[in-house]
């Protein structure tokens, strides 16, 4: 029987390596079984996030493949992103909620593919088939990167190892090759807020906003300033900009309530998670960060209520199950609170908190 277009293809990238990221060892074990059937090798997996970026930090790849759903692992999608180094890099980004990260990185600059879980593996060969006919993917870069290229993602490891003298120092010389780099602005604005030099991150955010007026991610750093400066009103104004500029970007808005519910001020974050639920229903993550403000407020029916919807959403989520374990705590119901800690571990044996929580409430 004669090759089929198809076949010709995947003979002719066979040499492509793939890099698999959070996923469980069924799901690896279902794309490996099917890459390897098409004639691809080389394929690496890394369940846990940390490993997988030192692991990227030192290898290269064709295509990268994510479990979204997994902790940690957008994170680790923004890390990629941030990085520049992924650029012509396929990153095939899979989810339950692929709509949020759709539209989470529609303006950003990556190949980014995003399908739904659990895998489809139709719909995954029919993109990766689109994506080998364009022929015009790369692996990402680890050397030989240009002077600004290689400054700027030396500052971006240097500010994950919070090294931010080092961050600062390579960033700077990323602008001094390329002045209208905007990611560099942006990183810039990120590392001066970490050191607390808000008056010179305030001049570069605003230089940055004069270069690119309608980058929603610059507002949403004035808007942390706003905060930290105790200028509320401000705060709200800029970030409420900043929506009006990516309406769409659900993990925006739950970063601006995130950083709400760190100053405690639960009004506020609840006001922007619920804009986000009423625009994403389907995303686990926002009935959970709504689950642990209620419960921060003291208002646990309402909490309890918000957790019964993520567990309607994915009853296999071990970080739901520890937080309404959180709650009983909070309740003083600690026979309830060691039943949640105990089916937490039942679906993650590794998780840490937990455990310390079980032996703390024990008799």
């Amino acid at each position: 029987m004669a090759d089929t277009e198809q076949d010709k293809l995947f003979q002719k990238y066979g040499k492509c390596k793939f890099f698999l990221v959070g996923f469980g060892g069924p799901e690896v074990k279902h794309i490996k079984t099917y890459l390897y059937d098409k004639g691809f090798t080389d394929v690496t997996e890394e369940k846990d996030p940390e490993e997988a970026w030192e692991k990227v930090d030192l290898s290269s790849y064709h295509f990268v493949l994510i479990n979204l759903d997994a902790s940690g692992n957008d994170t680790f999608l923004e890390r990629l992103v941030e990085s520049n180094r992924f650029t012509k890099t396929p990153i095939f980004s899979f989810s339950k909620s692929k709509d949020v990260y759709v539209n989470s990185y529609a303006k950003r600059i990556m190949t980014g593919i995003f399908l739904t879980m659990p895998i489809n593996l139709t719909e995954f060969e029919n993109r990766l088939t689109a994506v080998l006919k364009n022929g015009g993917f790369e692996r990402n870069q680890v050397n030989g990167m240009s002077q600004t290229m290689e400054h700027y993602t030396k500052g971006c490891t240097a500010y994950l190892a919070d090294d931010l003298e080092t961050a600062k120092e390579e960033i700077r010389l990323c602008l001094k090759e390329d002045p209208n780099n905007i990611e560099a602005y942006i990183k810039m604005g990120e590392i001066l807020i970490e050191m607390e030099d808000h008056e010179t991150a305030l001049r570069v955010l605003k230089a940055a906003a004069r270069l690119d007026p309608k980058n929603a991610r610059i507002l949403y750093l004035l808007g942390i300033l706003d905060l930290k400066a105790e200028k509320f009103d401000n705060a709200r104004k800029t970030f409420d900009k900043g929506v009006e500029l990516d309406p769409d970007n659900v993990q925006f808005i739950m970063d601006i309530g995130n950083k709400y519910m760190d100053l405690n001020m639960i009004d506020d974050a609840l006001h922007f998670f619920n804009m986000a639920k009423s625009k994403a229903p389907e995303f686990l993550y926002i009935y959970n960060r709504i689950g642990i403000a209620l419960s921060r407020a003291g208002r646990f029916d309402e909490a309890e209520n918000e957790y019964g919807k993520a567990l309607d959403i994915d009853d296999k989520d071990a970080g739901i199950y520890f937080n309404m374990g959180m709650l009983e705590c909070r309740r003083d119901n600690k026979e309830k609170a060691a039943e949640h800690f105990k089916k937490t571990l039942t679906i993650d044996a590794g998780l840490v908190e937990a455990k310390q929580m079980l032996e703390k409430i024990s008799p």
